[in-house]
């Protein structure tokens, strides 16, 4: 999706700089298929400091929309 928006490759993050993303909680197990990464952009996720870009949030909804558009095919 990001490609077709003409926005570039999603490169996945090295393990030690992802976040524990709630998602973690519900599917670390294996069993259930989940996604994860299609909020905004920004740093300090769930700590003290933490921001939103907010210009990200056109291009991210975009990314999410297609992708369920997509899936629901």
């Amino acid at each position: 999706m990001s490609r077709d928006l003409g926005a570039g490759p999603i490169v996945a993050q090295p393990p030690i700089e992802r976040g524990a993303g709630d998602i973690a909680f519900v599917c670390g197990d294996g069993r259930l298929a989940c996604l994860d990464g299609l909020g905004t952009d920004g740093e300090n996720d769930h700590a003290p400091g933490e921001y939103v870009l907010l210009d990200s949030l056109p291009l991210q909804v975009k990314r999410a929309a297609i992708l369920m558009h997509r899936l629901a095919r």
